[in-house]
């Protein structure tokens, strides 16, 4: 099980860590049976599905109101 993180400025050149994010659709990709993706605070703008049986897709929450 892996953590891959994913955020609104995350480049299809990250590493899908957190400071390095992946953008959502290189995450997505990225994702696999078991592992979890860690959307960080943001408005993601694009239209995305999700259709991977056994991902886990959570919030990163850090406290701080969004703007």
């Amino acid at each position: 099980m892996s953590d891959i993180y994913a955020a609104t400025d995350g480049t299809a050149g990250g590493l899908g860590t957190e400071s390095m994010p992946y953008d959502l659709d290189t995450a997505l990709a990225a994702i696999v049976t078991g592992d979890r993706l860690i959307a960080m605070p943001g408005i993601y703008e694009q239209d995305t599905s999700i259709e991977t049986a056994g991902v886990t897709v959570v919030g990163h929450y850090t406290g701080r109101a969004s703007l």
